[in-house]
């Protein structure tokens, strides 16, 4: 956004885009892709997820309204082809990558990608992911390059995934634990949930959503979870994780 409203006043703009990277050792992402982490890991893939999730609520389970509609819901219906979600999904986000990118140029925006490094104040260093390297001087800099989610230190951690690690998935989890108390949290709980995983949550207070958010907010969810799902698991702090 930024980088478009520059240009659009007549500055001369150049972005530095590392693109989707990944740690293939550690099977973690690096990096989201044009859009950050709002189009790639998060607010769109999500609510994609989300949706699928809500229309197999609707029909099955204890949250189920379809039947009650007079919609004739078959034997076995719910199942989900997960791999043919991901793959619709991630078509729909490279596609908006493909945007994003035809948005900068259009705009007059330098795309570069690879990863920049100050020299110093005015002066970047491009390690392209061509191979090749550039040097960009200017007297306006912005870094708006976002961040990796944080992970708990304990022992065993490398056999969890993060909120990222969520839209890696090829497989839907028949058994999934996630630990947070936060909205991330929430929002995986309750797809994996609503999408017949059976999901545990577990966060270390008496409710979720502890900071920030109207009381009442968290008192309704909270009846509604303990109603419909997940399992929760009150005042939980994981000690370490064992692989099985």
């Amino acid at each position: 956004a930024f980088s478009k409203r520059a240009a659009g006043y007549g500055a001369k703009v150049a972005l530095i885009e590392r693109g989707a990277q990944w740690d293939t050792a550690k099977g973690k992402r690096l990096s989201a892709g044009p859009g950050g982490t709002c189009v790639n890991v998060g607010c769109v893939p999500k609510k994609l997820m989300f949706m699928a999730a809500a229309h197999r609520e609707m029909m099955v389970g204890p949250a189920a309204t379809a039947q009650g509609y007079g919609v004739n819901v078959p034997t076995g219906a719910g199942s989900i082809d997960w791999k043919a979600l991901k793959e619709r999904r991630d078509k729909y986000v490279a596609k908006l990558n493909t945007g994003y990118t035809a948005g900068w140029k259009k705009e007059g925006v330098e795309v570069i990608e690879g990863i920049g490094t100050f020299v110093d104040s005015e002066t970047v260093a491009v390690q392209c992911n061509d191979g090749s390297s550039r040097t960009l001087k200017g007297k306006h800099i912005l870094i708006a390059c976002g961040g990796l989610p944080s992970e708990p230190d304990i022992p065993g951690v490398e056999h969890a995934i993060n909120s990222d690690g969520f839209f890696e998935l090829e497989e839907q989890p028949k058994k999934v634990a996630v630990v947070g108390a936060g909205y991330i949290a929430v929002e995986m709980a309750g797809i994996l949930h609503a999408m017949g995983s059976e999901t545990h949550l577990f966060f270390r207070g008496d409710t979720v959503l502890r900071r920030g958010f109207d009381p009442f907010l968290v008192e309704t969810l909270m009846e509604a979870m303990e109603h419909h799902g997940p399992i929760l698991h009150r005042n939980s702090t994981p000690a370490s994780i064992t692989k099985q």
